[in-house]
């Protein structure tokens, strides 16, 4: 019987934005993929990219979304998500 192998990870780190993951034993990988089997987007790691990671955008997010009432919140990203339906599916109709 051959040894254990070690997982890979299922996008790698320095090339792809990924989450942490946990294993995947059916498939001998870390499943660090962002979403969901139906909905998994895959973000390449690219200068521009790397800029805007440094930038501290993701502290500028929180605090903007930490002072904001959660149901205007939640009413402008219900209004944001019907919008992009609505656009994606003219796109592809």
């Amino acid at each position: 019987m051959p040894a254990p192998s070690r997982y890979t990870p299922a996008l790698l780190p320095d090339k792809h934005i990924v989450l942490p993951g946990g294993p995947s034993r059916r498939h001998r990988v870390t499943d660090n993929l962002l979403g969901t089997p139906s909905l998994c987007p895959v973000i390449r790691r690219t200068p521009q990219i790397e800029a805007l990671l440094r930038s501290g955008i993701r502290e500028e997010a929180a605090v903007l979304v930490r002072g904001c009432d959660p149901q205007i919140l939640a009413r402008a990203i219900n209004d944001l998500y019907t919008k992009e339906t609505k656009e994606t599916f003219a796109v592809e109709g």
